[in-house]
């Protein structure tokens, strides 16, 4: 058992430097110690090594002789006693994939839950006792957006519900053009959970005060399944190589700091067999932030265009804050409208303003 005055160690194992700050930052937020690593194979030189990790947090898409899944598995097997956070932004593994006991989180995290969730597995932490969120802070240090496109679970006329005793029986999916496949939908409808089924989604992280900024793009997992049984045929990820943000841009306006940037976006479905001709999903356009001199507000604005089909979401958190949405557009009534480039017009805005101290 861990003496209280020592606080928990949590080993962080994420290839990224900047996704690894993150999460070494919600980790310590949580009371508990963050040990790093880049890859698998430090994470267990570390844990052979020592005796004192409590809990693996791991990313799964990492370079090296092993990704994350592996990762928690060999971990599982040698040291059972460890408890095991998976996150990723691209794969959502089920849970036969995953170690027993093992918990998953999609990406962008929520810093709020993710507290919860280790200070739940490993005990309250004793670096330091945190109320999440209870402070009001003082002015506005970050802005997080996101962007979603994804298949809503009914739409008239295009979605139709999988008959058989198939795993994804009773589940809502999309047929393609003859000879018409079924793909899955995201089973859902406007959600602003990160942790939200997407095809695409593209994120944005702003350092307001240092003028920083990061982004992420990533897409979802496609499953086709029989249209007659509901037996699962194929899953997949379609490549985010055409998936890009740029010019980004910084200035000012009635004192305060004003940041814009360029976001362009596409991806096909990665098991259609006639992806090349049925065109890609897309969408593009502008995220402007403006910032009052005193940073009490801002304002977050988003300008482009998207595609007639699937459905689109736009969200936008402060500090870390609960999300608001910048914008969501419906779905169009035929998939044929994913063909060709992004033609319809998307605006939006989203205001913060911090309430007095």
């Amino acid at each position: 058992m861990t003496s209280p005055s020592i606080p928990p160690n949590v080993l962080v194992v994420e290839d990224e430097m900047v996704l690894r700050m993150r999460a070494v930052d919600i980790v310590e937020d949580a009371g508990f110690k963050a040990v790093e690593a880049v890859n698998a194979d430090e994470a267990l030189s570390i844990l052979e090594s020592r005796s004192d990790i409590s809990l693996l947090f791991s990313d799964i898409q990492m370079p090296g002789t092993m990704d994350g899944l592996k990762l928690a598995h060999a971990v599982h097997d040698r040291w059972p006693s460890i408890r095991i956070i998976l996150v990723s932004g691209q794969v959502r593994p089920s849970d036969g994939d995953q170690p027993a006991d093992s918990r998953f989180f999609g990406k962008p995290l929520e810093v709020k839950h993710m507290i919860a969730q280790l200070q739940e597995m490993v005990g309250a932490g004793t670096l330091k006792v945190v109320k999440v969120n209870t402070a009001r802070p003082r002015q506005i240090d970050t802005i997080r957006t996101w962007i979603s496109a994804f298949i809503p679970k009914s739409v008239p006329g295009v979605t139709k519900v999988l008959p058989g005793t198939g795993e994804h029986s009773g589940k809502s999916v999309i047929v393609s053009p003859p000879p018409g496949y079924c793909f899955l939908t995201d089973q859902r409808d406007f959600n602003s959970d990160p942790g939200a089924s997407y095809r695409m989604r593209s994120t944005w992280d702003l350092d307001v005060p240092g003028g920083a900024w990061t982004g992420e793009h990533t897409t979802g997992t496609t499953i086709e399944a029989n249209c007659d049984t509901g037996a699962e045929l194929g899953r997949g990820h379609a490549p985010t190589t055409k998936m890009k943000f740029s010019e980004f841009s910084q200035g000012t306006a009635a004192g305060g700091p004003v940041f814009r940037v360029k976001m362009r976006c596409a991806a096909s479905d990665p098991l259609y067999k006639l992806a090349a001709i049925g065109g890609e999903l897309d969408y593009w356009g502008f995220i402007t932030v403006e910032v009052t001199s005193s940073r009490k507000s801002a304002v977050v604005r988003f300008s482009g265009r998207v595609d007639g089909f699937p459905a689109f979401e736009m969200y936008a958190s402060c500090n870390g804050g609960p999300s608001q949405p910048i914008f969501t557009e419906a779905s169009g009534k035929d998939a044929k409208l994913i063909a060709g480039s992004a033609e319809k017009p998307i605006t939006g805005e989203t205001t913060f303003k911090l309430p007095p101290l």
